[in-house]
């Protein structure tokens, strides 16, 4: 089970069935629908523990995440 939080990152991964790169910087507020998200090296290994998404780069500011192919399915 993923947190609200580790969710709302994948998903940004995934457009309906297509793969989607995103390029989130850590300790940034997220806003969507209200909601606040922030990034942080905790949250980033829970959102990998979940093999729908892979990081491509891990920088100290940043990380570039994409979807895998095949696990946008709930």
């Amino acid at each position: 089970m993923t947190s609200e939080a580790a969710q709302f990152f994948i998903d940004r991964c995934y457009e309906g069935k297509q793969i989607r790169s995103i390029h989130p910087f850590f300790n940034v507020k997220y806003e969507f629908e209200n909601k606040k998200y922030i990034l942080t090296r905790d949250l980033l290994e829970e959102i990998l523990r979940s093999g729908k998404v892979k990081a491509t780069y891990i920088g100290t500011k940043s990380v570039n995440l994409v979807g895998i192919e095949g696990m946008n399915e709930r």
